[in-house]
């Protein structure tokens, strides 16, 4: 089997987010696309073309193949002085009322 069309069945999969018995018939049985799919990815080789992809389209674009900065915000660096050392207590972030729920309307009187 040609590594092209299996490759090409993989994106039609993650594309169209069926299963594998739905793969189209002229992509070949499902078995053997999944049979190379769990052997190429043991092989970490999905990264290793992603990186390579990725290394010859920044070259294209005139810029270095790998980034040389990075850029962080307040929401990725995590500020010491935080209230409460920055720990968070569930339940108590909103401190709005909330509407009553449905049948609790108009509240009892107890």
């Amino acid at each position: 089997m040609d590594l092209r069309e299996v490759l090409n069945a993989i994106r039609y999969l993650a594309r169209a987010g069926c299963g594998w018995p739905l793969l189209p018939a002229h992509f070949g049985r499902w078995q053997t696309i999944n049979w190379w799919f769990r052997r190429l990815a043991r092989r970490f080789l999905f990264a290793t073309l992603h990186n390579i992809a990725l290394m010859l389209d920044r070259e294209c674009a005139g810029r270095d193949a790998s980034p040389t900065a990075g850029v962080l915000d307040s929401q990725t660096v995590k500020s010491p002085h935080t209230p409460d050392d920055g720990r968070y207590r569930r339940g108590q972030a909103l401190r709005t009322p909330q509407a009553p729920r449905r049948g609790q309307w108009p509240p009892a009187d107890g």
